[in-house]
């Protein structure tokens, strides 16, 4: 989530939905306005809340691992049981059998069948066909177009689990920019993207595994929260304001004694407010220039209205009060992209299950800022793969690879 605020900031597009598709998972958050979206709650098992902040991410049983099974009904699922690295899916030839989104996404030629890492993790299309091999039978239908209902029930999945975050928030999620992460995340991104009705996509330099120090230049924040003594309606604006400033100090002090070096402090403050009556909280930023309980009240009602469709205009009370003091670490500064060999000509063409017609294969590393092509092709990397099944794609400044779909 961190490389996605760090990408929002170089790419100067505020509002990203990113998804991390990995082995086993695929997660979702949403940046918007530069920031990951938060929450105060999660579960840290089923049915058992903590109440922390945190950023707000949903997660699903759908990575390249995933195994396909059947339900009691016979219908076809994904996830969220893995297979891991260890066997891993069938096609890595470790003693896997059961089919996986990887072993479908092979034999539907969007993976090399020569390989992964330069070659020395193999690819075995035969033990994939053979793992997929049930599930045709079932359906009557061939391997391919099994792995074809496999590719799609992900697919569907995938924009399932973005509207879970966006339409039943609220939020249109034509408003964001799709940004994929993750092994998996490159060959599935198109699709959602158009599943989801996204107008482009953008896909990363180092996107299996954003490089750690994005994480390391984050802001350091220091939060505290109290709950106040009484309902909105009677809370005093003096009262609050003195615990919004006690509560600045304590931060501060933590701050004050960390030693790393800190370029600038600044403070938000938040209320969790909620109708008399209610379980659950809304977040309200709170101006620090003026306090003013009615221009709170006015803020939740909006914000309310935005995430659930209603405003009540009942009575409402503050259940927490939180400060964020951050301290701003030196900031990373992303540098052009410059490829060490310029090879714009394709490697090779492979065909897929999608199309009658081979699509050209290039090699991600030598493609340079200011590329293009039209069309289905296949970005191929170290540890991974890009599958563009139509539209436009485009090399930017800093090498991440932007989906666009014109009149495709």
């Amino acid at each position: 989530m961190l490389a996605g605020r760090f990408l929002a900031a170089t790419i100067g597009v505020p509002n990203l939905c990113t998804i991390d598709m990995g082995g086993t998972s695929l997660d979702v958050c949403l940046i918007r306005d530069g920031e990951p979206d938060s929450r105060d709650t999660i579960e840290v098992e089923w049915g058992i809340p903590a109440r922390t902040q945190s950023i707000d991410i949903h997660s699903i049983g759908a990575g390249g691992g995933s195994i396909v099974w059947f339900d009691a009904g016979g219908a076809l699922r994904i996830g969220p049981e893995s297979a891991g690295s260890d066997p891993g899916p069938a096609c890595y030839g470790r003693g896997g059998v059961k089919p996986t989104v990887t072993d479908a996404n092979l034999v539907l030629g969007i993976l090399n069948p020569d390989g992964l890492l330069g070659g020395k993790l193999r690819l075995d299309r035969s033990k994939a066909e053979t793992a997929l091999r049930p599930m045709a039978d079932k359906f009557a239908v061939s391997v391919e177009e099994a792995a074809t209902g496999v590719y799609r029930i992900v697919t569907a999945s995938v924009a399932e689990a973005i509207r879970e975050v966006t339409v039943k928030r609220g939020t249109d999620p034509r408003d964001f920019a799709l940004v994929a992460f993750g092994g998996a995340g490159g060959q599935h991104a198109a699709a959602v993207a158009r599943e989801d009705g996204d107008e482009v996509g953008h896909l990363p330099p180092a996107m299996p595994a954003p490089s750690p120090p994005l994480g390391c230049s984050r802001p350091i924040s220091r939060i505290q929260w109290q709950e106040p003594d009484d309902c909105l309606a009677r809370a005093s604006a003096a009262k609050v304001e003195e615990d919004y400033r006690e509560l600045e100090g304590d931060a501060r002090r933590f701050l004050d004694n960390n030693e790393t070096a800190l370029e600038r402090v600044y403070v938000d403050r938040w209320a969790d407010v909620r109708y008399i009556g209610q379980s659950h909280e809304v977040s309200v930023p709170v101006r620090p220039e003026h306090l003013d309980l009615d221009t709170i009240y006015a803020d939740f009602e909006r914000l309310h209205e935005r995430f659930y469709g209603t405003k009540l205009e009942d009575a409402a009370e503050i259940v927490n009060i939180r400060v964020t003091v951050t301290g701003q670490v030196p900031r990373l500064k992303a540098t052009p992209f410059h490829p060490d060999e310029v090879r714009t000509a394709p490697t090779g063409e492979r065909q897929t299950a999608f199309s009658k017609e081979s699509a050209p294969v290039f090699w991600r590393d030598g493609l340079p800022p200011g590329w293009r092509h039209e069309g289905a092709c296949l970005i191929e990397e170290v540890d991974s793969v890009i599958y563009i099944p139509g539209g436009s794609v485009e090399v930017d400044e800093y090498g991440s690879v932007r989906l666009g779909w014109g009149a495709a």
